[in-house]
């Protein structure tokens, strides 16, 4: 997602304006919030920008709008749901990965795994499943697969990924491989969502280190490719792309931090069929609350055991 606004600020600066309107076509949308009910009250903020909330759902499959159009019980299960929170003054991101066996109260449908929002009723459940869960007002739905990272890192001539070993540089194949593995590792998906946040850490520096923003037709590239393979929420133009990309040219991947939802481990369904996540509710909240109030970068500078993070051992 960084690398989407980055990547669409260098276009935007670099005066490649007549390129829009390609790219904008060639992004698949689709209504996020339709029938979403009761939903959290924005973060208010003195200044005249707000921060921003984005609920971005990974998938180890290609999704397309046809997909959207078609779901049904136990098909398109998201493998990885996070929140990422843009702050007011453009200076932060905070991406919040919450586990995608997570057991909560899916509207409608009583507990599941919190990914089977998805498969229950859409993007529409999903976004009401995680505002209900966090309280947080969700501004912005972004659709995204692994195979889409899987091509910009080999664009990109591969990434470097710092892991318990050292630096390891990966082609996109390896990278995919490295960031799907889960059941070698010492806590599973747990750290398997781990190893997908230093993925997308690596492609923002790649890019970065690589002066990307300064090349044309490298950024040619590489939009094109973002817009062929992300879907993204129907008020998610490419204008407010460039807008909040223009706001945000402070931004550096030094400048967004990766946490998890706090838990208290894993257990059972009380059928006892499933595998589940239990999320520690009462240290959850407090992070919870910061980025429903628009400050959840400066809460957890003030408070950085708040929450599992990217940073706190190293890579498995």
């Amino acid at each position: 997602m960084l690398a989407v606004v980055l990547i669409i600020g260098g276009v935007s600066v670099g005066g490649f304006y007549l390129l829009r309107h390609r790219f904008d076509s060639q992004i698949e949308r689709f209504d996020a919030f339709e029938g979403v009910k009761d939903r959290p009250t924005p973060a208010e903020n003195a200044d005249a920008k707000q921060p921003l909330n984005f609920l971005i759902l990974g998938s180890d499959s290609r999704i397309s709008k046809g997909d959207l159009n078609k779901i049904e019980y136990g098909q398109q299960r998201s493998d990885a749901l996070m929140v990422a929170q843009l702050s007011a003054d453009r200076t932060a991101v905070t991406v919040m990965s919450i586990p995608r066996d997570s057991w909560v109260d899916i509207p409608g449908h009583g507990k599941a795994k919190i990914n089977a929002g998805l498969s229950f009723g859409g993007i529409p459940l999903a976004v009401q499943t995680v505002e209900n869960l966090t309280k947080i007002h969700i501004d912005h739905v972004m659709l995204v697969d692994f195979e889409s990272f899987k091509q910009l890192t080999d664009e990109l001539g591969g990434v470097t990924i710092q892991t318990r070993e050292g630096a390891q540089h990966m082609s996109g194949d390896e990278a995919l491989v490295f960031a799907q593995t889960r059941k070698t590792l010492p806590q599973g998906d747990f750290d398997r969502m781990r190893r997908q946040q230093a993925w997308m850490r690596a492609i923002a520096q790649t890019i970065f280190n690589q002066d990307i923003l300064t090349s044309p037709t490298k950024m040619y590239t590489l939009l094109d490719i973002l817009t062929k393979t992300t879907l993204m929420d129907e008020t998610l133009t490419m204008a407010k792309l460039q807008s909040m990309a223009l706001e945000s040219t402070s931004l550096r991947p030094g400048s967004v931090r990766f946490i998890t939802a706090p838990y208290a481990g894993t257990g059972r369904s009380p059928d006892g069929k499933q595998s589940i996540v239990n999320l520690d509710m009462a240290r959850s909240e407090p992070v919870f609350d910061a980025f429903a109030n628009g400050r959840a970068a400066e809460f957890l500078a003030d408070n950085p055991k708040a929450a599992p993070s990217l940073d706190d051992r190293p890579l498995d």
